[in-house]
């Protein structure tokens, strides 16, 4: 990763278990060669009292403790004042991990896990993965790693102790809704995220699956959208759902698909006020063809941001479950050690100005699966979307269509 500073959009603090690694956030697309200059002089007083506790420590306690260890616990004490679960500090190797999650390929058991009145669960299980063939669920709470209970843990040190080498087991106790809590042992595996995965449903139903934004996603989706209009597709269901999020830019360029050039996608406010819009592009785009968009609660972030775009502007029907509802900007910057700092600095809003941060997006038609609902079963979501999809194709507009 360069040194540079970047802007990332967070995925709820989504932890990326598929090599153990945690991930707050993407990539939003803009790169700045370095940060703002402080003017550090008007808070010396508050320095110096740090300065000197540093120096107590150093000449007056019983034993020597490392100047690192120190510096360690001095940032991190500051972030943890903030209150803020997204706003941390990574370590080298989980710095240079942000990175390479995106490329899509992993090790581990595949799943995103994040943080709910501090316990541990999971946003999504990734299909076919040991993860999603042991039956975990969203929303279901790991309580014990390797019989170590998780109360009290941050995702940092729950990926530690999940992670590990190809072909090893862990043993999740996992307690999903009101069953009593049960023991999984999951193999570790090397695992692979397509990006896009497109296909055809009756014979003119297009269907492409986004399993997160991660490199060339927008690419990948003009691609399957080309090919499934030569299969004779109509219409497209745009399926979003356990999408936790990614790089932000992928998810502008997926949007620009099927908005027309130069509409806003997204705005974000930072601390100042002033409002930056990030606008739809002119490549390839569809802003035509009738589109349904299925979500559900672990739809997230870069997905919110996609489905957000279509329905403030009508362009599709929403359908599916309310989404997880993340919308705050983090900053990464590289630190002089190499390690990163992930900072909020600004909240981001749909096209008609939506704040969605712990609100999530409403669908225009709700459909909810039932509590006993298990992969492999009847999909009364898509079932629905389809009939929808229909609809639109035959002419109806998008409001009586819903």
């Amino acid at each position: 990763m360069t040194k540079t500073v970047k802007i990332i959009v967070g995925l709820l603090l989504a932890l990326v278990l598929l090599s153990g690694f945690f991930v707050t956030g993407f990539y939003l697309g803009d790169v700045y060669e370095s940060h703002k200059a402080i003017d550090m002089t008007a808070y010396q007083s508050d320095l110096s009292l740090l300065q000197r506790v540093f120096g107590i420590i150093k000449t007056e306690y019983y034993k020597k403790e490392p100047n690192s260890k120190l510096v360690d616990g001095a940032i991190d004490g500051m972030l943890k004042a903030l209150k803020d679960p997204y706003t941390r500090r990574l370590k080298n190797d989980h710095y240079q991990d942000l990175e390479e999650e995106t490329s899509g390929k992993f090790s581990g058991v595949g799943m995103y896990l994040g943080t709910i009145d501090h316990k541990i669960i999971v946003i999504s299980p990734i299909k076919d993965t040991p993860a999603a063939a042991a039956g975990i669920k969203a929303e279901d709470e790991i309580i014990k790693i390797d019989r170590k209970s998780t109360d009290g843990m941050t995702v940092q040190q729950a990926a530690k102790l999940i992670r590990g080498k190809e072909g090893t087991h862990v043993v999740l106790t996992i307690k999903s809704g009101k069953k009593a809590p049960a023991d999984v042992d999951l193999k570790r595996a090397q695992i692979k995220v397509p990006n896009v995965i497109g296909r055809i449903k009756d014979k003119n139903i297009g269907v492409i699956n986004i399993h997160q934004f991660s490199e060339n996603t927008g690419n990948d989706v003009r691609k399957e959208l080309d090919k499934l209009k030569g299969k004779g597709a109509k219409g497209i269901i745009l399926d979003l759902r356990s999408n936790p999020g990614g790089l932000l830019n992928e998810a502008v360029t997926t949007a620009s698909n099927f908005i027309a050039a130069g509409k806003p996608i997204v705005r974000s406010e930072p601390r100042n006020g002033d409002e930056k819009v990030i606008r739809a592009s002119g490549e390839a785009q569809d802003s035509k063809i009738p589109l349904v968009v299925l979500v559900d609660r672990g739809s997230a972030s870069a997905s919110e941001i996609v489905t957000g775009a279509i329905q403030d502007y009508k362009r599709g029907v929403i359908v599916g479950e309310r989404t997880f509802g993340k919308g705050l900007v983090q900053t990464v910057l590289t630190l002089p050690d190499n390690s990163g700092l992930v900072i909020t600095t600004a909240r981001y809003l749909t096209p008609k100005r939506r704040s969605l941060n712990k609100k999530g997006i409403k669908p225009d038609v709700v459909v909810k699966l039932g509590k006993n609902h298990k992969i492999g079963k009847k999909d009364i979501q898509l079932d629905k979307a389809k009939q929808i999809l229909r609809e639109l194709i035959a002419g109806k507009s998008v409001e009586k269509a819903r």
